[in-house]
């Protein structure tokens, strides 16, 4: 694609694609809802894919960062110091 798409550029092009749908009696905002639709059912899996992955990514850094800190950490000894 040669040109950027502007907003003026989408809707030039619009108004071609609704001339054409009105040949065939397709109304264009029908046709753009089922177009989101397919849309949505096609990466809903996909997009849930990617969102498990990163949460186990997540849950492994957090478990990895939990042992660090418990190796860092110093042993408590049991005595309570006394002042006296």
């Amino acid at each position: 694609m040669s040109e950027k798409v502007t907003g003026k550029l989408i809707k030039k092009q619009r108004e071609k694609v609704e001339k054409l749908m009105s040949v065939f009696g397709t109304d264009y905002n029908d046709w753009l809802y089922e177009q989101h639709e397919n849309y949505l059912k096609q990466n809903n899996d996909r997009a849930l894919e990617e969102l498990l992955k990163m949460r186990e990514k997540f849950s492994q850094e957090q478990t990895s960062l939990d042992e660090q800190n418990s190796e860092e950490q110093p042993q408590a000894n049991n005595k309570i110091p006394v002042e006296g």
